[in-house]
């Protein structure tokens, strides 16, 4: 339950890293009006619809962050889909709190026909991770935009691009699609 737990929280960290991300984004001075906005959306896809909205047409964003954006939110619908699994269970174990597994979207068709699945502990701890990975990556995308839109308020960068940023920019390096190189934005970008 704790493994549980802590993924269900580190997912909940990626939501709210989208929130602020959605705040500079968008433009909106008034950090209550954007949060009012962005919370009134409750489903993750409707969320992530307003965010892509967002990215492609923001002044504040480079072309460059929107071809990264789209690959990684194309991850972010993948993990939403893995937390479901952590989310949605039944632990078959009769003593809960010792269980070693939990069994996504069980069934009684499932159980009568003996086609259960299971995630184990090991299993939940890698989303765990994969989830964390994820919250870096958004978090890296409010570091590249604040400076822009609120420089009053942003310290300098630190540390080097998040492993998720790095292999996005490698695979679409691989398919010609992301220029390999960062740019600063141009006039009116």
């Amino acid at each position: 339950m704790s493994a549980v737990g802590t993924a269900l929280h580190g997912w909940s960290m990626v939501e709210n890293a989208m929130g602020f991300l959605f705040l500079l984004a968008s433009t909106i001075r008034d950090a209550f009006l954007a949060g009012a906005i962005f919370d009134s959306v409750v489903a993750f896809e409707g969320r992530l619809a307003i965010l892509d909205a967002t990215f492609n047409n923001s002044q504040v964003v480079t072309n460059e962050e929107r071809d990264i954006w789209i690959a990684l939110s194309a991850r972010l619908r993948k993990l939403y889909k893995k937390r479901h699994e952590v989310a949605h269970f039944t632990v078959m174990d009769p003593d809960l709190m010792s269980a070693t597994a939990i069994n996504p979207f069980l069934t009684f068709n499932q159980v009568v026909r003996e086609t259960t699945r299971e995630l184990t502990i090991h299993q939940i701890v890698e989303r765990t991770a994969k989830f964390s990975e994820a919250e870096d990556a958004v978090v890296w995308f409010t570091q590249r935009i604040r400076p822009r839109v609120r420089p009053e308020e942003s310290p300098p960068q630190q540390g080097e691009e998040p492993p998720l940023i790095a292999r996005i920019r490698e695979l679409a390096a691989q398919k010609n699609v992301v220029p390999l190189h960062p740019r600063e934005p141009s006039q009116g970008e």
